[in-house]
């Protein structure tokens, strides 16, 4: 129960900067891409927490679980309900034009300053200060 705060913050910190991400290199973004940018961060949060693993082997597997919640999401948004969001069919080994090493090379590096926010939520959720707020 005391960690629900924390997870609420990580949630929507990931669909904001996902949001803001897109509007950025887009100019625009769709809802399904905030639930799913937050969805991300809750579970980058919980890579980040296995500290004895190296950075770079969590970035890995932040960058694969991005991708696999991108495909997922974009099979369904964007093949099945042909809401035409996104597609990568333009860059060279896309699969189904929903995902592709470009974007996942993305993910990799972005997860770095991910695993920052996810460590100073951490921190904010379980300092002294704050602590009476997120009980």
């Amino acid at each position: 129960m005391r960690n629900i705060p924390k997870y609420v913050i990580v949630f929507f910190s990931g669909a904001l900067c996902y949001g803001m991400l897109e509007l950025f290199v887009r100019g625009r973004t769709h809802w399904t891409m905030l639930i799913t940018g937050g969805i991300a961060m809750i579970f980058l949060m919980l890579i980040n927490q296995s500290k004895q693993i190296d950075i770079v082997i969590r970035a890995l597997i932040g960058a694969f679980l991005i991708t696999s919640f991108e495909f997922c999401v974009g099979s369904v948004v964007n093949v099945s309900l042909g809401m035409n969001i996104w597609s990568y069919s333009g860059i060279p080994m896309n699969v189904l034009g929903q995902i592709c090493p470009k974007y996942s090379a993305l993910w990799f590096i972005l997860c770095i300053p991910a695993f920052c926010l996810c460590d100073a939520v951490e921190m904010l959720v379980s300092s002294k200060r704050y602590s009476s707020l997120f009980r």
